[in-house]
């Protein structure tokens, strides 16, 4: 009397496991560049409501708001921007940068300190593609802010 076969062979259960692990590290690679294009997406809205501000910060005082270190709300801007709004997010901080100190166009930006390269790579390939003015250094994009009557 011969017996049925019954269950698998440890290479039948090698080569499911093998599949799988490879379908999983496709799905977690996927899942965080999706994760980074929405926090690409998320620092692409904050740049916009912090431009708002500080141009009309700059439309009422006619110069623009002071420097203020990575991650702090500058004071001139805080009743400007939405309440409780953040400098301070999951995977990146912005910084609103002025070289000059006041209505001088030498240098105003936007900064934008990711914490990863690939969210670097994101925000660059969103703002390529809008003719913005920005420059990318390492894993920092700055947004350039011009005067208005001013022009690049």
């Amino acid at each position: 009397m011969t017996r049925g076969r019954r269950g698998f062979t440890i290479i039948e259960l090698l080569t499911a496991m093998v599949v799988v692990g490879i379908l999983a590290s496709l799905a977690l690679l996927k899942y965080f560049d999706v994760t980074n294009e929405a926090h690409a997406a998320q620092a692409a809205g904050d740049i916009s409501i912090v431009r708002q501000a500080a141009v009309s910060y700059y439309a009422q005082a006619e110069e623009w708001p002071p420097g203020a270190p990575t991650g702090t709300v500058p004071a001139a801007l805080q009743p400007l921007l939405p309440t409780g709004h953040s400098f301070v997010r999951q995977r990146y901080t912005v910084e609103w940068f002025n070289a000059g100190g006041g209505a001088s166009p030498t240098l105003v930006a936007i900064n934008i300190h990711a914490a990863n390269a690939r969210l670097a790579q994101k925000l660059q390939q969103r703002f390529s593609s809008g003719g913005v003015p920005f420059v990318m250094s390492g894993t920092t994009l700055s947004y350039i802010l011009v005067a208005p009557g001013y022009s690049m």
